[in-house]
């Protein structure tokens, strides 16, 4: 449950850092809904094409944001509470999007790295802030209110993670 509870805070401070607090003050609204939807149907559509392509990198970026938005919008729904979304994170697993992602994960065997890529994940979705500290958003269109990527976004360095021998065991967040 530790591991989940880490990607859930680690979530939480891109929320915070991202003026995002407030959707983890209040009830989803119909519009909020539909954006985080979009979201993991975005890094769903990602998956896909990077298993057509044979794409191991490709596959663990999308696996590691599905994750990322799906945690996100658990905190939305739980107003914040990190220790009830790792909760639900490590006892749900009969919930299809979160058994999704572990059978990603499980597939494409995942499991030894997928903490460290998250964490790469978590570091390069902060810097998606704007030189002077500030979220970039998205203004029109159906990706209204998704955060964009400043000038200074540094894509995650998954493919060192997959090719380096710096794997750390977290089999047990899948438990």
């Amino acid at each position: 449950m530790e591991q989940w509870e880490m990607m859930a805070k680690m979530v939480k401070e891109f929320y915070l850092a991202f003026k995002q607090e407030e959707f983890l003050n209040k009830d989803m609204t119909e519009e909020r809904e539909h954006l985080r939807d979009l979201l993991l149907m975005e890094e769903k559509t990602e998956y896909m094409k990077a298993e057509i392509e044979n794409d191991t990198v490709g596959k663990l970026d999308a696996v590691a944001d599905m994750a990322y938005v799906y945690i996100g919008t658990l905190l939305e729904r739980c107003k914040g509470n990190v220790d009830l979304v790792a909760r639900i994170l490590y006892f749900d697993s009969a919930d299809s999007e979160l058994a999704e992602i572990c059978d990603k994960i499980e597939k494409n065997n995942f499991n030894g790295i997928f903490l460290t890529a998250f964490k790469e994940v978590h570091r390069s979705n902060m810097t998606k802030l704007d030189k002077n500290g500030q979220p970039v958003y998205y203004t029109k269109g159906a990706k209204k209110g998704k955060i964009a990527k400043s000038e200074l976004f540094e894509e995650p360095k998954l493919k060192e993670i997959i090719e380096g021998e710096d794997k750390i065991e977290t089999s047990d967040y899948l438990q």
